[in-house]
């Protein structure tokens, strides 16, 4: 019997320079340099990165890469209890970074086609 489909994937809206790189179009190549893979590698399975990480404590997510951290602060989840049951099953995480806009009236819109995605193994 298996478990659910999904995956626990989360939602943190940040500046490019958390990767360094000055400009949004500055992401795509920073994102593949590291290993993130577009939706179209990603297939059924993302293998996770070396070196990445993610915890959640008190309420807490913390999400490490291998020099410093990606995220850290509370679950930015509405339905936060059921997505922890679901990244406590899969044993693991999947995170989305990409280049996006940010609107007055609909918020934060990532460009889908330049989206990519890499697994992080999950304990807490």
């Amino acid at each position: 019997m298996g478990g659910p489909a999904q995956a626990a994937a989360y939602e943190v809206r940040t500046s490019a320079t958390a990767f360094g790189v000055a400009t949004p179009d500055g992401l795509d190549g920073t994102l593949a340099d590291l290993g993130w893979l577009t939706a179209a590698e990603l297939g059924s399975t993302a293998r996770p990165l070396p070196g990445w990480s993610a915890h959640h404590t008190a309420g807490r997510l913390t999400v490490t890469m291998p020099d410093g951290t990606w995220y850290a602060g509370p679950l930015p989840l509405a339905d936060a209890p059921e997505w922890l049951a679901l990244a406590r099953f899969r044993k693991s995480i999947l995170n989305a970074a990409g280049p996006g806009v940010m609107t007055t009236d609909h918020g934060f819109f990532m460009d889908a086609e330049r989206v990519r995605y890499t697994a992080t193994p999950f304990t807490g």
